[in-house]
């Protein structure tokens, strides 16, 4: 992962060499950490001021290319082949997996209020998830 110079167009640093490819990348919300995921099925925080990673969870069952962070980092929202899976940071467990996609996941984006998830697949859909209700 490296960071770039837009205006120069040159590389500022390399964050973070990983040993297998990463599939996704983001910042948190409080633009402290990057959040990623690799080939390896991993996903992990890199705190950016400290150039180390902070967390990281067990393997997942299937390879992660799409991730959401609330606001608080507490939890991550990320795709698995049709599903969407909420992890708790804390515990480093799933707390609960959304159903009903009949396409793969191609984005996942967090409303502000922190009630719905919001979801675009392969199958062209775009769907809202009520996250309290589920």
């Amino acid at each position: 992962i490296k960071f770039w110079k837009v205006k120069q167009s040159e590389n500022d640093q390399i964050m973070f060499d990983s040993q297998s490819s990463i599939t996704s990348v983001g910042l948190t919300p409080d633009k402290t950490k990057l959040v990623f995921s690799t080939e390896n099925k991993k996903i992990s925080f890199w705190n950016i001021e400290r150039s180390e990673i902070e967390w990281s969870s067990d393997a997942q069952p299937e390879s992660v290319s799409v991730v959401a962070v609330t606001i608080d980092n507490k939890t991550i929202f990320f795709n698995s082949v049709r599903t969407i899976k909420c992890w708790s940071v804390e515990t480093n467990s799933e707390e609960f997996t959304l159903s009903g996609e009949t396409g793969e996941i191609s984005n996942i984006v967090l409303s502000a209020d922190k009630q719905h998830l919001i979801s675009y697949s392969g199958d062209r859909t775009i769907k809202v998830w009520d996250i309290e209700k589920r």
